[in-house]
Formats: C-alpha cells, sequence, structure tokens
C-alpha cells in the first residue's frame, strides 16, 4: 500500500511539472505584452524559439527587432493564427512566410526592409504594402482581397495576386516587373505598357476585352485564356515560346513573328484560318473548336501534338497538309478520329506536300 501512494505522489508530481512546464511555452500571456503583440502570434514566436520569454515586453522587442527571416506559415503554426499584431516592431525584418493561416488584415508599411512576403492561402481583405519600397517578392493569393495598391512597391520583380476579388489592377509603378500572376479575378481591364521587363504573364479567367502586350517584348509565356477578347496582337512579341489564349472571343491570330514559339493554345475561339508556316520550334499546337477549313502544318515537323478536331472543314472533310499521310501518321497525340459539326460528320485527311 505504501508503495501505491509513493508511486501515486511521483505521478502527481510529474503531472504537476510538466503543467508548469506547458504553462512556460503556452500559458496567458500578460496583458502589457497583448496590448502591443497578439497573443497566438507572441505564443507563436516563443515556440519557433524567434523570442526567449513571451512575457518580457521590453525583451521581445529587443529581440523582434534583429529578426531578418519569419516563417509562421501554415506548417509550422497548424494555421491557427488570425492576427500578426506586433509585426511593426520587426524592423529589420527582410523575408515574411505567414500563408496558410486565418489573417484577415495584414500591415507591413512598417517593415520597410522587407524584399520578400509570402501571405497566400488566408482570409485577407486588407493588406498594406504602401511604404515596402524593396519589395521584390509578393504572393497573396487564394486571399479576399477586392483593391491591391502596389504603387509603392517599386522595386517589385514578381506578383502573383491570383484568386482574389480584385476588380482592378495598377502595375504602371512597378517598371521592374517581370512575372505577373493575377488569375482567377474580376479584372475587366490590365495595362502592362509600363513593364516591359515582363516576361511571365497569366491573366487567365478575367473578364478582359482587351489586352495590349506589344512593349512587353521580353515575354516569354503568354496565358490569357478564358477571357472575353476579341483581338490578340503578339507581332511584337518575338520571345514568346508559350501562347495560351484558348476561351476567348477571337475572330483572327497572327504568329508569324513568334518564331520561337513551342506551345500553342487558340483553341475555343472564332477563327477562320491560322497560319502556323513560319513557327518551325512549334512541338503542341490545339486549334480544335474553331472555325477552320484546312490546316497547313507541313513546316512544322518537330510537332508531337496536334488536336485540330471540331472545325467544319470543307464538304465534311478537315484537310491537313503534313510532312506525312493517312498511313504514316506519327506516334503521338493527333487527331484522327472523325467528329461532329452542326450534326454532320467531319473527317480529316492528312496529306503530304
Amino acid at each position: 500500500m505504501k508503495k501505491i501512494y509513493v508511486l501515486v505522489a511521483l505521478l502527481a508530481f510529474a503531472v504537476a511539472a510538466c503543467k508548469d512546464d506547458d504553462n512556460g511555452i503556452e500559458g496567458n500571456v500578460p496583458a502589457v505584452v497583448t496590448e502591443e503583440f497578439d497573443e497566438a502570434f507572441a505564443r507563436e514566436l516563443f515556440n519557433r524559439g524567434y523570442i526567449t520569454d513571451p512575457q518580457d515586453i521590453a525583451k521581445i522587442k529587443e529581440e523582434v527587432a534583429g529578426i531578418t527571416e519569419l516563417d509562421v506559415s501554415d506548417k509550422l503554426s497548424n494555421g491557427e493564427l488570425t492576427s500578426l499584431k506586433g509585426i511593426e516592431y520587426f524592423s529589420s525584418l527582410q523575408r515574411l512566410v505567414c500563408s496558410g493561416n486565418k489573417l484577415t488584415a495584414l500591415d507591413v508599411s512598417c517593415n520597410t526592409a522587407l524584399d520578400y512576403l509570402d501571405c497566400n492561402n488566408n482570409n485577407l481583405t486588407e493588406l498594406d504594402v504602401s511604404s515596402n519600397t524593396e519589395l521584390e517578392y509578393l504572393t497573396c493569393y487564394y486571399n479576399n482581397l477586392t483593391g491591391l495598391d502596389v504603387s509603392g512597391c517599386t522595386a517589385l520583380t514578381v506578383l502573383q495576386c491570383n484568386s482574389n476579388n480584385l476588380t482592378g489592377l495598377d502595375v504602371s509603378s512597378n517598371t521592374k516587373l517581370q512575372s505577373l500572376t493575377c488569375s482567377y479575378n474580376n479584372l475587366t481591364e490590365l495595362d502592362v505598357s509600363s513593364n516591359t521587363e515582363l516576361e511571365y504573364l497569366t491573366c487567365t479567367f478575367n473578364k478582359l476585352t482587351e489586352l495590349d502586350v506589344s512593349r512587353n517584348t521580353k515575354l516569354v509565356y503568354l496565358y490569357c485564356y478564358n477571357n472575353a477578347l476579341t483581338t490578340l496582337d503578339v507581332s511584337n512579341n518575338t520571345a514568346l515560346t508559350v501562347l495560351s489564349c484558348d476561351y476567348n472571343k477571337l475572330t483572327e491570330l497572327d504568329v508569324s513573328n513568334n518564331t520561337a514559339l513551342t506551345q500553342l493554345w487558340c483553341h475555343y475561339n472564332n477563327l477562320t484560318e491560322l497560319d502556323v508556316s513560319n513557327n518551325t520550334a512549334l512541338t503542341k499546337l490545339w486549334c480544335y473548336n474553331n472555325n477552320l477549313t484546312e490546316l497547313d502544318v507541313s513546316n512544322n515537323i518537330a510537332l508531337t501534338l496536334l488536336q485540330c478536331y471540331g472545325n467544319p472543314g470543307s464538304g465534311g472533310v478537315f484537310e491537313v497538309k503534313a510532312w506525312f499521310d493517312d498511313t504514316t501518321v506519327p506516334s503521338g497525340s493527333f487527331t484522327t478520329n472523325p467528329w461532329k459539326y452542326n450534326g454532320s460528320t467531319v473527317t480529316i485527311h492528312y496529306q503530304k506536300k
């Protein structure tokens, strides 16, 4: 019996010790701290070793002032943070990753040394980067932003703001921008005329009726599918290797100057003709569901994929001039089966040119 009492006493002592230890890590943070820091944020800073005492406000401020990189993303914080109150005291902060939490607002205007910000996958309706002139990389996708002011971010080279509720986006001050992703918003216009360094542009699933990329001569990748474009001039974009302009309302498309083009998606438009004779580097071509009557790919011997079904053809036949015929269709993804167009069957005929 005595041994049992001793065992119970030892167990109680161990539990108490663990509880005290837990309080040291996850106990209540005093009011003097929570007045200036979000409690969960302060606790997270301690748990991750960024600060040594979550109860000493003076020491916290001193320690965070020297931090240059901070990661409180969901992979570390279990996505529980609702506020980063106190982030303004990180005066030396250059890199901040806080993605995958439940933040509704984020103000980093006091973090003027910041050059990298990843705040995607939150519930942000407000994001203040107005004073972040050193910011080079900003990713804030999968939030609820209706507006985004990046006019002060003059050093910005990468901006990813897709999957928000943006109705407008002004990037005219971001002249160093090299990569812009703004898909899945409600944009009705997008002016990239000042972004002459742009190499990558993705503006899919918006409501754009026009897109002028004539000054973006360094553009290598252009994805503008699922909009309402009726015209698209890519004659100045001679560096283009990938063009995806499918699911628009284009009636013509001139790619004769785009000799570096390797992939072209232009399906689901209203094209009546398509000249790819100069695009000898082309490896993949999707031009199905247009109004094409014929197609000439005889110069495109690098092709490994050609999807051209769903076009009207002529007299029930869609003729493709190629470097092969019906009996020598190369291996790969080439349209060979007939299709229906307005209720009539259209067969494909490859004719060696």
